[in-house]
């Protein structure tokens, strides 16, 4: 709901939130639900936000393999340009 922010943060829209999706129909109105704490709101949300969540680290391990094959540019190693100057050269 609202793009999941905690239940503190939640709790004074609460009303406002519920009015608006009843008016749209995708809640029933419930007396309740207005009137929840921000603590009950986080114990409420906590299984789903726990399924919404990203489930940890990709199974990829950093080894000296990968590190060879990733070309890395140091500043030392790019190729110097001139630069643009403005005005007449310092030398004729």
């Amino acid at each position: 709901m609202l793009g999941g922010p905690s239940g503190e943060r939640l709790a004074p829209f609460m009303a406002e939130a519920v009015e608006a999706q009843e008016r749209h129909g995708e809640l029933e109105p419930d007396p309740e639900v207005r009137a929840m704490s921000s603590a009950t709101i986080d114990r409420a949300l906590a299984p789903e936000r726990r399924r919404l969540s990203v489930k940890g680290r990709s199974g990829t391990k950093p080894g000296s393999i990968l590190r060879r094959q990733i070309p890395i540019r140091t500043f030392a190693e790019r190729p110097r340009r001139p630069s643009a100057g403005c005005g007449r050269p310092a030398s004729p």
